[in-house]
């Protein structure tokens, strides 16, 4: 629970309870074989990369079955020799990202209805922190270390603990940003305002896809900053943002997203798209 995300916990949970039914409830843990968790996979009739992300739980679950203090299995995890489809063969469709609009009514409902959501939205809508994973360990690390050590002037600082791959990356923070969050400041509460089952609900109202906030951020960003500020502030390879973000909003849907202000502010034309200035 301190590592991952409540998403990620529901994920295994789940993966474990299905696999459970197709075994029966007698089945002992150290009699589990490599065959029934193919066979279990096979029932599933999923896509490859869906099969790898089913066998990936399961093995966590099974590595997690192992580990000390429990060593309730001792022989090799049966979900290891399961074979795992190699990337190229699992390619999914192309990101789904928001519109400069579907943002703006999001913002406009937030500050209207659930204003102590705005700060989160802000940070992964605007700034493309992950929503699972870095804003709840970006919440404990301002909880522990003060906001100073990760809001540094006009940067944005995700630490290499906080971060899903590990690198730190450091995140501008734009004018449209820092005007939301002088009406809206950060604290470990306000940028973690709620449980995971509020904020799917956000989502659904908004037909918010999956990472579709972070598209949207790294989207806008290539198309208004160029392909190597977004991998810089996202954290992806410039192929990455150029096979799938450089073309896929236009340059005014783009400078749009960022003129997307606190409804005081709406009219005010002095926002600019740039950086804060050092």
């Amino acid at each position: 629970k301190d590592r991952i995300s409540e998403r990620q916990l529901r994920n295994y949970e789940s993966a474990a309870r299905r696999f459970a039914a197709s075994i029966g409830g007698d089945a002992l843990l150290g009699d589990v074989k490599t065959e029934q968790v193919v066979a279990w996979l096979e029932s599933l009739e999923c896509s490859k990369k869906s099969w790898n992300t089913y066998r990936d739980d399961l093995g966590a679950v099974f590595a997690w079955f192992a580990a000390a203090p429990r060593y309730w299995i001792s022989e090799r995890s049966p979900v290891d020799a399961v074979e795992r489809y190699r990337k190229r063969f699992t390619r999914s469709e192309p990101p789904k990202r928001l519109s400069a609009i579907q943002c703006r009514d999001l913002m406009v409902h937030l500050e209207t209805d659930q204003p102590h959501w705005v700060s989160f939205f802000v940070l992964t809508l605007f700034l493309g922190v992950r929503p699972d994973g870095e804003m709840g360990r970006l919440a404990n690390a301002i909880e522990a270390e003060g906001i100073q050590a990760y809001f540094q002037g006009n940067m944005l600082r995700i630490s290499a603990r906080i971060a899903k791959d590990g690198r730190e990356r450091l995140v501008p923070i734009l004018e449209n940003v820092r005007l939301w969050l002088e009406r809206y400041p950060i604290s470990p509460k306000s940028i973690r305002p709620g449980d995971s089952y509020q904020y799917a609900a956000i989502r659904e109202k908004f037909q918010i896809p999956r990472d579709g906030l972070r598209h949207t951020s790294e989207t806008a960003c290539a198309v208004v900053y160029g392909i190597l500020a977004a991998t810089k502030r996202h954290g992806n390879s410039p192929r990455v943002a150029d096979e799938h973000y450089l073309s896929e909003m236009s340059a005014e849907d783009a400078n749009a997203f960022y003129s997307i202000l606190p409804m005081e502010l709406s009219g005010d034309k002095t926002a600019m798209n740039e950086p804060l200035s050092a």
